[in-house]
């Protein structure tokens, strides 16, 4: 089979090997290294085509181009959003719409690991850290009302993780991995797209199925304008919205964030803008939030069994309890042993009845 023809160069050589040639033939300094060519042209920034890697790169160019006294816009977050490249996600499958398998949504910031019970920095945070100290700088920025007038402490919203999401239709449900309160926004040109909130939804010991919550009883937060804050693991879902790409954001303080290993929280806040919440001040939040949009009615506890004792067994009156000794059906019983066990005969195990036949 004949090798496909080759086009060549002016030179009647390959253009490779053109290229090569010209190489060769560019002028060098003493070291043997190319000598720059003078130009008037400013230097080219390349910036990656498209995916995370240029989400990362354009809030890298946003962060360094703002001042003292320059706040971020929503118009700097959604064109990071644009060009963050969002991955199917199928294991939220709590907040997957009817028909659906999977949303868009990634999550930043501090993520747990079940398996090894151990907190980590994402892989996303890793690989992307401008995005992160973005949205991180974000919040600070544009501080939810609920927090307004707050100072001391409370003056910045406590988190650990971010959860991005697009085109987020969630249906109905509870989340399961946070502790304390949520904040959240949404970002887009679109209509509808609010938060329906059951703030004195009791949890599932009370109310199994969050379907079963009464319409009535559930607020409407309006957080495409501003951050507001409100309980995630009370139920809540998304309102139909129309129009164009809607972007949320969640912030919240992810379980287990504690087990973090010491060496990871040194550069925590210089490298992703994370700052690590102590547990009290997530108490105070939840009682502002609880103050803002009220609380489930107080619920009987269940009391408490001491540790190391077990309830006893009721005794049956039909039962009788044999005496130990050699008869038939009875095992003797030995130091150690729970006493007089009752056995069954061993012609009792197989019915109908029958008998060996001679052995060959």
């Amino acid at each position: 089979m004949a090798r496909p023809k080759v086009d060549l160069g002016a030179d009647g050589r390959k253009p490779r090997m053109a290229r090569k040639r010209a190489s060769r033939a560019a002028p060098r300094d003493a070291d043997g290294k190319k000598k720059a060519v003078p130009t008037d042209k400013p230097p080219r920034v390349r910036l990656p085509r498209s995916g995370s890697l240029s989400a990362d790169a354009v809030a890298l160019t946003i962060l360094d181009g703002l001042g003292v006294d320059q706040r971020l816009t929503d118009e700097d977050v959604i064109s990071v959003l644009d060009a963050w490249k969002f991955s199917p996600n199928y294991r939220r499958v709590n907040v997957c719409p009817e028909g659906e398998k999977s949303v868009q949504s990634d999550m930043l910031g501090i993520v747990r690991i079940r398996m090894y019970a151990k907190a980590v920095v994402a892989v996303s945070t890793r690989a992307f850290p401008a995005v992160t100290r973005l949205l991180c700088r974000y919040i600070r920025e544009q501080q939810p009302v609920e927090l307004s007038g707050q100072t001391g402490s409370l003056k910045n919203f406590p988190f650990t993780t971010i959860c991005v999401n697009k085109g987020y239709k969630a249906k109905r449900h509870r989340d399961v991995n946070n502790i304390g309160p949520c904040a959240c926004r949404a970002l887009g040109d679109f209509t509808g797209g609010s938060l329906l909130h059951w703030p004195r939804d009791a949890g599932p010991r009370v109310v199994k199925d969050v379907k079963d919550l009464d319409l009535a009883d559930a607020v409407t937060i309006d957080h495409t304008k501003k951050f507001h804050v409100f309980h995630g693991m009370r139920a809540h879902e998304v309102t139909p919205y129309s129009g164009g790409t809607r972007y949320s954001l969640v912030y919240f303080t992810a379980t287990g964030y504690t087990w973090l290993e010491d060496h990871l929280k040194v550069d925590l806040y210089d490298k992703y803008g994370l700052e690590l919440p102590p547990p009290e001040l997530l108490e105070e939040l939840g009682t502002l939030a609880d103050n803002a949009w009220g609380a489930p009615a107080p619920t009987a506890k269940r009391p408490k069994r001491k540790s190391g004792t077990r309830a006893a067994a009721p005794k049956s009156a039909n039962v009788e309890t044999p005496k130990s000794g050699n008869a038939e059906g009875v095992a003797k019983s030995t130091p150690g042993e729970h006493a007089a066990i009752r056995v069954r005969p061993w012609s009792a195990l197989h019915s109908p009845p029958f008998t060996l036949g001679p052995l060959h």
